[in-house]
């Protein structure tokens, strides 16, 4: 995901905007796929980490909020490269920084927040195969090593950024299993603190 804002937002800057938003409480209005959604959680998180107000507008759609965006009704929203990327390279939205802990090869000069004067913010949609509970242990570590490897080829890993996704080398399903146990804790956590159900 990337933080974008308005291109009348006077802010260049993930620093200048934090400021700019704590100077002015509710003054400004972020857009979302609807409460719950990672549009919304991130959005909470930064808003948490910052210290910042701002009015939660929830949209039935990414697009209706981007439409708004550019056109002024909002000023920010946390919102997937895949919608925006082409909206940003074209002028239509300045993005301020990217959400996960590295840069994205298909921005790589959009920073990562947590460089940019949020430590620690890491914020990102991941994707996963599962199988049901009772699979049986040798047909899922094969399933893990094809599926591994099929992530580990150039051609996979070029798709996957052309879009700004991230390909990650997943470890072995245990520790898969571990991972979305914190991550459930971890988004409990701010789904609590923002009041979505």
């Amino acid at each position: 995901f990337v933080l974008v804002v308005n291109n009348d937002v006077p802010a260049k800057t993930v620093g200048e905007f934090i400021a700019l938003a704590k100077s002015k409480p509710n003054a400004f209005s972020y857009g979302t796929t609807g409460p719950g959604t990672p549009f919304h959680l991130y959005a909470e998180l930064f808003s948490s980490m910052t210290g910042i107000q701002m009015v939660h507008v929830p949209y039935k759609a990414a697009v209706a909020a981007q439409i708004d965006l550019m056109g002024g009704r909002l000023q920010v929203m946390m919102t997937d490269f895949t919608s925006s990327l082409q909206l940003i390279n074209e002028g239509k939205m300045r993005a301020l920084g990217v959400t996960t802990k590295t840069r994205t090869a298909a921005a790589p000069e959009i920073a990562p927040i947590a460089e940019l004067g949020v430590p620690g913010f890491e914020a990102a949609a991941w994707q996963m195969v599962v199988a049901p509970a009772a699979t049986p242990k040798p047909v899922v570590d094969k399933l893990h090593a094809e599926l591994k490897a099929i992530m580990a080829m150039p051609e996979t890993r070029q798709a996957i950024a052309r879009i700004g996704l991230v390909a990650v080398d997943t470890g072995p399903p245990d520790e898969l299993r571990s991972f979305v146990m914190s991550e459930i804790a971890r988004w409990g956590e701010v789904v609590r603190r923002s009041g979505a159900s």
